[in-house]
């Protein structure tokens, strides 16, 4: 025997620790089993020492899983190449990296990258996630970042051109967004984005340029409201005036010819292919054009004349079938 007989389980710890510090496991472990007081608990660590010593990683992972000592276990199950099981002891020793590392081994990669995620580690989220080409997870995670202009990019690969056109908004990339809208045809928001950088003009000529007549009719007439008409240029005239016409509002489209254009040329040639005789000849009578006045006579003349003949057909039919 080591010790007396009034020697306290107290003091033969106190020995059996200094045994262990110099590496001698069986000896300590002998003490720890003989205490007045059993404590399996020690007698099972220098059981996991003894085995760490022998290289039994497994084993000794076992005993220090079953200790709750999560991070000697993890060690000890890495070591083993036992991943699940050392992924875990890092799960219940809170060290999410190491967990990582061990789904790595697994080739759990996505699960690596949700769990960054979950962690709020975005920048090794977002390199998993890139790694899997899984664009949509990239840009989330580099819109929590704040880093606006790449998740506008990834974004665009998913593709989801609102969100992409949310983050260059954010980042001040108004041409960006635009130009991410134009590809879902999302005019009021485009709309939007001009309106609040005060553009309105620039907001017009893109519309022109894609041929967007009905907002652009809008858009000129708010933008020479706000102008004052009177002092609409003849161009600019012209320029509502065919937008008019071409979507098909053509009493708006005469008078903006007539009045703000300064063409009532062309404003007679409409009225005439409407057969409004009258009016035209009425505008070519306050321009005093002559030759206008004349062609307008003689067209309501042969407009009238055709409908006469029409009108005597008819009533020619109407009498044959009496």
């Amino acid at each position: 025997s080591f010790f007396g007989t009034d020697e306290t389980d107290g003091e033969k710890i106190q020995t059996a620790e200094k045994y262990e510090q110099l590496g001698n496991y069986k000896q300590a472990r002998e003490i720890y089993a003989k205490l007045k007081q059993p404590r399996l608990d020690l007698v099972a660590k220098v059981d996991a020492l003894i085995y760490e010593e022998e290289r039994d990683f497994a084993n000794a992972g076992r005993i220090w899983f079953s200790l709750e000592q999560w991070e000697n276990a993890g060690n000890d199950y890495e070591k083993a190449k036992l991943w699940e099981d050392a992924e875990r002891c890092w799960d219940k020793a809170d060290n999410y990296q190491r967990q990582a590392f061990c789904l790595e081994q697994l080739g759990k990669f996505e699960d690596v990258a949700l769990l960054y995620e979950i962690r709020e580690d975005w920048n090794e989220a977002e390199k998993r996630w890139r790694d899997l080409s899984n664009w949509e997870k990239v840009a989330v995670v580099c819109e929590k970042q704040k880093k606006c202009v790449e998740a506008a990019l990834e974004w665009k690969k998913v593709p989801n051109f609102e969100r992409a056109a949310d983050n260059y908004c954010l980042a001040n990339e108004h041409k960006d967004a635009v130009r991410c809208l134009l590809e879902v045809d999302n005019w009021q928001r485009i709309e939007g984005i001009y309106r609040q950088a005060s553009t309105l003009s620039k907001f017009a000529d893109l519309c022109e340029s894609r041929e967007n007549w009905t907002t652009l009719e809008k858009v000129l007439t708010e933008i020479y409201t706000q102008k004052g008409w009177k002092w609409v240029s003849a161009n600019d005239g012209k320029r509502l005036a065919s937008v008019q016409e071409k979507n098909g509002n053509l009493d708006n489209a005469i008078n903006t010819w007539h009045v703000y254009a300064r063409n009532p040329e062309k404003a007679v040639e409409i009225l005439l292919e409407q057969k409004k005789w009258q009016r035209a000849l009425q505008i070519a009578e306050e321009i005093n054009n002559s030759k206008l006045r004349q062609r307008c006579q003689d067209i309501a003349n042969s407009g009238l004349q055709e409908e006469n003949q029409k009108l005597g057909k008819l009533v020619k039919s109407y009498q044959q079938d009496e």
